[in-house]
């Protein structure tokens, strides 16, 4: 019988960069070795992961394929529209284990994926009130957040600000509980506990104000 598949799934939890440090194999650990493993599994009605064997895994016989089994229950596919049925689906994830991640200070995370950006609306009621009063036409604001449950950004801190005494930067402040990642990269690695750079440019046009051009880079604190 011919399943139906689900590529490139949409996560509502996946887990956590501790977690899958965790389930890191001794052995690979030991030798300061990298690898990866690419499980397929069937979905449940509930978004879940069940019956799971390995695809692929790379390099073989460090246990990189159990390790990454063993982190199935972890992941819960987002929720699907009412008329979709899940069962009989399949599915399949990546996990990449990057000795890098083996270091609490040197969290890889690879390239989110923005999965909710502010509205222009939120932006705008938050332009500094001081900047227009001044005629300041735009400013950029660097922030480095921890990547929170459900991949918002939590925790974060003004690394840049400029101009810097507008109030930009407790203006991007405001904004972050606006900004959501994906869980999971396409790379195969965790965000959540990871760590991310968040740069927003403000720019005022003469009657309007343009969303924040946002992005997130993954990677060790530098």
């Amino acid at each position: 019988m011919t399943r139906r598949f689900l590529g490139r799934p949409l996560w509502a939890e996946a887990p956590s960069h501790a977690e899958t440090a965790a389930a890191y194999p001794e052995k690979a650990a030991a030798e300061g070795l990298g690898g990866s493993a690419t499980i397929r599994c069937a979905l449940t009605e509930y978004g879940r992961l069940r019956a799971c064997t390995t695809l692929s895994e790379t390099p073989r016989g460090y246990g990189f394929a159990k390790a990454a089994r063993s982190l199935s229950e972890r992941f819960v596919l987002a929720p699907a529209p009412d008329d979709v049925e899940l069962r009989g689906v399949e599915t399949q994830y990546m996990v990449t284990f990057a000795p890098e991640m083996l270091d609490p200070d040197r969290r890889v995370i690879g390239k989110p994926q923005w999965t909710q950006l502010p509205s222009s609306g939120s932006v705008a009621d938050g332009y500094p009130a001081a900047a227009r009063a001044k005629g300041i036409s735009g400013a950029r604001v660097v922030l480095h957040c921890v990547v929170g449950t459900g991949g918002t950004v939590q925790d974060c801190q003004v690394r840049s600000e400029e101009p810097a005494e507008f109030g930009f930067g407790q203006a991007a402040l405001a904004l972050a509980p606006h900004f959501r990642l994906s869980v999971w990269t396409e790379q195969g690695l965790p965000t959540v506990g990871g760590r991310v750079t968040l740069p927003i440019r403000y720019q005022l046009p003469p009657e309007t104000i343009s969303t924040p051009n946002a992005e997130a880079k993954g990677g060790p604190e530098g």
